[in-house]
């Protein structure tokens, strides 16, 4: 298993985790909507603790993502999860969402229909589209 830690996000730790985000995401947000800067760093900004807890991932004594997630009527969501591109392929991802799944709660989280990589992954370990939008697929995990 990947050696990883986490802890709770502050607001010291904003600016390192929007980079770890445009790292991550920039690519899928670029495909279907375009990538602006400043929009995406305010509304980074307005999620940022917004109605989930938002932790930080750290490897080799390095943040290197970040776990932003939320729970309501005993289910657990996955508001976002990013890792930076550099320690993508780790299994560090793989462990953290396998960290959530020990709960043994249901988990329903949202993934880019282009994002193929992501939606393997959450389908690896055992989770199923249960909607979807025009950008996203909803996808849930039952214990």
């Amino acid at each position: 298993m990947p050696e990883y830690s986490t802890r709770q996000a502050t607001d010291e730790d904003f600016e390192t985790l929007f980079q770890i985000h445009r790292g991550a995401m920039k690519p899928h947000v670029e495909q279907i909507w375009g990538w602006n800067d400043d929009v995406q760093k305010r509304r980074f900004r307005k999620r940022f603790g917004y109605g989930s807890t938002t932790q930080v991932v750290i490897s080799e004594n390095h943040e290197i993502g970040y776990l932003r997630s939320g729970e309501e009527s005993g289910e657990i969501f996955i508001a976002q999860i990013s890792i930076a591109p550099g320690y993508q392929g780790r299994g560090i991802g793989t462990a953290l969402i396998r960290d959530v799944l020990s709960h043994r709660r249901p988990v329903e989280l949202g993934v880019f229909k282009i994002n193929v990589r992501a939606r393997r992954l959450y389908e690896r370990l055992g989770f199923t589209v249960v909607g979807e939008t025009e950008t996203h697929h909803r996808m849930r995990w039952e214990p």
